[in-house]
């Protein structure tokens, strides 16, 4: 007795079959682990969602940029070529 209060100092069986079925504590507790890991793998699974959508945002912002410095660049050269010339 002595070492099963030592185990579980609150004396509460988290998970215990009786002759019908589970005890109520046990069937909460059940409930409520199940829940929680539903919850986690939601959790994680729209984070990685969002991270992979910035992730694509941040890259096709990145090509804009690239786009328009070679745009920038272009014109400057224009722009002293003509300079030269005169």
């Amino acid at each position: 007795m002595a070492s099963s209060i030592l185990m579980n100092p609150w004396n509460i069986s988290l998970i215990k079959f009786s002759k019908g079925g589970f005890e109520i504590y046990g069937l909460i507790y059940l409930i409520i682990v199940l829940g929680l890991l539903v919850l986690f793998f939601i959790s994680f699974f729209l984070f990685i969602k969002r991270v992979l959508r910035s992730s694509a945002v941040r890259e096709s912002d990145s090509l804009k940029n690239g786009e328009e410095l070679h745009i920038i660049i272009k014109q400057n050269e224009k722009i002293i070529s003509l300079l030269e010339e005169k």
